[in-house]
């Protein structure tokens, strides 16, 4: 087979990650970077991480402009645009960015994953048969989901109903080479079955190492980990924010301390914000992640984890960009969406991400 470089555009790094695992599950040689301005090993698949569903509508099409410069300097055969399945983000700004600047002359959309119960009939959208705007994401704090009608919230862009993969891969199928994808992760594994790659037997995730495991829980869709099985059965702490912290950003000397201490004398460590109502507003979930990525930083600069677990793209991100951290190989696909990998600064720390509207599988068992 000819091996092309193929590159993933992707809005946030944990929808980043889930591409990165099925490129490794289809035999690929995948690289996920979150700075494309530092050097990058030579893969087959690159995914790049944007972060650009946390920035505002200038800001994301800056960015989309300067990924596309960068492209035209390297050697690429195919371009895949990652959109958020929920709909989130600058997703037609984006793409009229891309065909503005790229040799794409249309789109197929398909933002849905029919085999995650995420599908559009009739152009409603729906999540395990319920309306998209009745469902955890009508809170988001960024893109509050207040319609389900695709056409309402995605315009100058059609989206083709599908409600299981086999359609997506007809879709697929009927393309040209002018077309950009432009969806989420069963569409990028169509794609790929379409460019003739097959599933490959990868080593199964032999589980979690008994030590030193850090759990960033920092998803407004977290669901509590004090009762699973995991944590039951090793010695793990649990902290939440303070009430000051999650709400104005205020960061008491004295907590830092305290959880700096629970961290070093225990196993696991799990720094959540469950309990708090969620939050709207742009500028609340900046400082949010940011007073998140400050507080990582402080754990983790005397003592790094073994197991670095990150729920939430957008806290995921703001956390490696503040350790520095930005080129990852992958290492395990724990379960689709939920991915392991390591960067290549620190050879010995397993990073774990996973969006947070998805599942943990069997991870924490």
């Amino acid at each position: 087979m000819n091996r092309s470089r193929i590159v993933v555009i992707a809005d946030d790094i944990t929808g980043a990650a889930e591409l990165a695992g099925i490129g490794y599950r289809y035999g690929l040689n995948t690289i996920l970077t979150t700075n494309i301005k530092c050097p990058i090993p030579d893969c087959e698949l690159l995914i790049i991480a944007t972060d650009t569903r946390s920035m505002d509508k200038k800001e994301a099409i800056q960015e989309t402009q300067s990924i596309t410069q960068y492209l035209k300097q390297t050697t690429i055969t195919h371009l895949f645009k990652k959109t958020d399945s929920a709909l989130r983000g600058h997703i037609t700004a984006e793409l009229h960015t891309l065909l503005e600047n790229t040799d794409y002359k249309e789109v197929l959309l398909l933002p849905q994953n029919p085999t995650k119960g995420r599908y559009i009939q009739k152009g409603i959208y729906y999540i395990n048969d319920i309306p998209l705007h009745k469902t955890a994401f009508a809170y988001d704090p960024e893109f509050p989901m207040q319609t389900s009608h695709v056409n309402e919230i995605i315009q100058s862009f059609s989206v083709k109903d599908a409600n299981n993969y086999e359609q997506v891969k007809k879709y697929v199928s009927q393309t040209s080479r002018h077309t950009l994808l432009a969806g989420a992760a069963d569409l990028f594994t169509a794609y790929l079955e379409h460019l003739g790659y097959t599933p490959k037997d990868i080593p199964s995730f032999k589980g979690l190492s008994a030590s030193k495991i850090l759990i960033i829980c920092g998803s407004t869709q977290s669901v509590s980990l004090k009762e699973s099985a995991y944590v039951s059965n090793h010695q793990v702490y649990s902290s939440t924010l303070p009430p000051e912290t999650f709400y104005n950003g205020n960061i008491d000397i004295r907590w830092i301390q305290k959880i700096k201490k629970e961290y070093s004398q225990n196993d696991g460590f799990i720094l959540t914000t469950n309990g708090y109502l969620p939050q709207k507003g742009k500028e609340f979930a900046i400082q949010l992640r940011q007073t998140m990525a400050k507080i990582i930083k402080e754990l983790v600069t005397d003592q790094l984890p073994y197991e670095f677990i990150i729920e939430g793209g957008a806290t995921a991100f703001a956390i490696l960009k503040e350790l520095g951290w930005s080129n990852f190989e992958l290492s395990d696909e724990i379960v689709p969406g939920v991915i392991r990998m390591k960067c290549n600064s620190f050879t010995h720390t397993h990073i774990i991400l996973k969006p947070g509207s998805y599942s943990w599988g069997n991870l924490f068992e």
